[in-house]
């Protein structure tokens, strides 16, 4: 998380300070996380007018509603679908895109209703939906791993261009449902 430029200052004997600079690539966003588990919460909102943004692939986990305003976005870089390895758990969460933009409506925001799997088992599927709100301007998205779950990108119509890197997993079913601005 840290730049190659950390230094520390050290003060006299009794007092200690010390002065360190994130990586630029995580200046976008406000974080939470313990050794080796590096959760987004939100994006700070100078950046929340952004038109790209790229999540680091270290990212471990993203809170529900973390992009929620970000209503300039146009392409967006994630590694990968759903909230992650959150709070210590061992297995991803198989939400769709939708849940890391909220259930919140804002302005430039674009209702869309996402099926996911909400059975909770690996055998099992329960499929449901939640409406969510993503940018209307939201065109192109990048997953660089991790495993595509059901309904992923369901119903997102404006965006026009997916890319899966070399190391997604899974393509689960109705991934893409109702992504009619494909091309």
């Amino acid at each position: 998380l840290y730049s190659e430029e950390t230094t520390i200052e050290f003060e006299a004997i009794g007092n200690l300070q010390a002065r360190f600079a994130l990586k630029d690539e995580l200046k976008y966003f406000e974080f939470d996380g313990t050794s080796g588990e590096y959760n987004i919460t939100g994006v700070k909102e100078e950046y929340r007018s952004e038109t790209e943004i790229v999540v680091p692939s270290y990212i471990t986990g993203i809170k529900k509603g973390a992009f929620a305003g970000c209503s300039n976005l146009k392409t967006l870089t994630i590694p990968f679908i759903g909230l992650g390895k959150m709070s210590g758990s061992t297995v991803p969460t198989p939400y769709p895109l939708g849940i890391i933009f909220g259930e919140s409506q804002y302005d430039g925001s674009v209702a869309v209703e996402q099926i996911y799997d909400n059975s909770g088992y690996i055998d099992v599927v329960e499929e449901t939906s939640t409406t969510y709100y993503l940018p209307a301007s939201l065109s192109e998205v990048t997953v660089t791993r991790g495993k595509i779950p059901l309904g992923a990108f369901s119903g997102c119509a404006n965006i026009e261009n997916v890319t899966l890197g070399e190391t997604v997993s899974t393509l689960a079913n109705k991934a893409f449902y109702e992504c009619k601005g494909l091309k």
